[in-house]
């Protein structure tokens, strides 16, 4: 059992384990065939993305560009996914 995301990659990547990770992750492995989906049934199942920040009305720039820069990402795979399923 591992708790470091890169170290659940690199132990399936070498072929010696299974992980429930963020498919935002592993897109590319996934595409190329190195990685599998062992269980397509479950592929809906979702993880809740919360970002906590101390303030909204002054929020620090660099944590505004990175929240919109998650948004956009996770919505961009979202819809990928909604027009390849």
């Amino acid at each position: 059992m591992l708790s470091d995301v890169a170290t659940m990659h690199a132990v399936c990547l070498a072929g010696y384990g299974i992980a429930q990770v963020l498919e935002l992750g592993v897109d590319a492995h996934l595409s190329s065939g190195r990685l599998v989906t062992l269980f397509p049934e479950w592929e809906e199942e979702r993880f809740p993305l919360y970002a906590y920040y101390p303030s909204r009305q002054y929020l620090a720039p660099k944590t505004r560009a990175f929240l919109v820069f998650l948004t956009t990402t996770v919505q961009a795979l979202h819809s990928r996914k909604t027009i390849a399923g």
